[in-house]
């Protein structure tokens, strides 16, 4: 299953313009105040972040703890749908002015679920669901309940939805929960398919057919050289591995777009056309539609929302509370989380996997210069 909507043909309007988490650099990510943004922009396609409550509800909440970015704390496998969904996702966004618009009472954004952004998004816009769950096969299953119901009832579900996840077991369970069902190769293979052909000069083996694959227009990258005398590392900051020859290479067999992540400026907008990317992935999706010439109408104001009550917490279980202690509304730092259940160390976890270590070491200046790419200029670096 590999559909291609209608703006696929047009091939003027590539690069396509994606809304990542929804368009997060203008609005607070991944909530309904985003999405509608995205929507009326109007963003090519929405991208959204998707985590699983305890009670097995798919909801919208990229970071590991609920504090990054909401006045809750823990973890979002910790909580129901109906506590995560009274927390506001808006309470960390700084505004342009250097605001904090979404802590006034009446303009809290809520973190909302999957099937109330679904219900938001038109059915003729595609969506890319980037798996952010540590339990992936859980989270998996919740989607594809959700989704399998909506198929039932009539209504677009699989059909329009693209998966992604840095994790490549992620990826795994979702292929297994649908036979045909659209997704990113997984990170791992791109970015070694980025450096040989980058490094090497070859043109890799292709992505399977229907995969598309993403990776950042610049990126700082660690390179580890092993030796007699152990370990040496060079870091090559805003290394360009996309080249015209490598995107070309992607496009070898049918059903394969590349999308460029972290394009954020006119400049990286033109250069991705340039490089013949099929889509790029962006937190300001309604500048760049400007850039291509494809606005609406003006860029809109935040979204004022209406907070609804928050009703009670319950009882914590030995989980970490989720209410915290209120902000200081002066200098915006995040108030700590009260710890009556896991304790602060267990907060402070995380999933990623450490680098390895690395003793002093230096590059040649033909990798470095291979690695940086023919053109300058900086760009906000972007992880999905």
């Amino acid at each position: 299953m590999h559909p291609q909507p209608d703006r696929w043909a047009d091939r003027s309007r590539r690069p396509l313009v994606i809304a990542h988490r929804a368009g997060g650099g203008d609005l607070p990510e991944n909530t309904l105040e985003a999405v509608r943004a995205a929507v009326a922009a109007p963003a090519d396609l929405v991208w959204l972040s998707v985590q699983v409550s305890s009670d097995g509800v798919p909801v919208l909440y990229r970071p590991a703890e609920l504090h990054a970015l909401t006045d809750g704390c823990g973890r979002v496998g910790e909580h129901t749908a109906a506590e995560l969904t009274a927390l506001n996702a808006g309470h960390a966004f700084v505004a342009a002015d250097g605001s904090r618009p979404y802590r006034a009472p009446h303009r809290k954004a809520r973190l909302p679920t999957l099937a109330a952004a679904l219900a938001v998004v038109p059915a003729q816009t595609p969506l890319i669901l980037d798996l952010k769950s540590p339990q992936p096969v859980r989270l998996v299953r919740a989607i594809a309940r959700l989704l399998d119901d909506r198929t039932r009832r009539g209504t677009r579900g699989w059909e329009r939805i693209r998966f992604y996840s840095t994790e490549p077991s992620a990826l795994r369970a979702v292929r297994r929960a649908h036979p045909r069902v659209m997704t990113f190769e997984d990170r791992d293979t791109t970015r070694g398919r980025l450096l040989a052909a980058r490094l090497t000069g070859s043109c890799p083996p292709p992505p399977v057919p229907g995969r598309w694959v993403g990776f950042e227009l610049r990126r700082d990258l660690v390179v580890a050289e092993d030796c007699t005398l152990g370990r040496a590392c060079g870091t090559v900051h805003d290394a360009v591995l996309w080249d015209r020859r490598t995107v070309d290479c992607c496009h070898r067999v049918a059903g394969v777009a590349v999308v460029v992540f972290g394009v954020d400026n006119a400049s990286d907008y033109r250069e991705a056309a340039r490089l013949g990317a099929d889509a790029v992935l962006t937190d300001h999706p309604a500048a760049l539609l400007a850039v291509a010439g494809r606005r609406a109408s003006a860029p809109c104001a935040a979204e004022q929302s209406v907070g609804a009550s928050s009703g009670s917490d319950g009882p914590s279980g030995g989980r970490t509370p989720l209410r915290r202690v209120p902000a200081d509304e002066d200098d915006g730092r995040a108030a700590p989380c009260a710890v009556d259940g896991p304790t602060a160390g267990a907060l402070a976890r995380r999933t990623r996997r450490a680098p390895a270590p690395c003793g002093p070491g230096e590059f040649t200046d033909r990798i470095l210069s291979a690695m940086r790419g023919e053109f300058g200029g900086h760009a906000e670096k972007q992880t999905p």
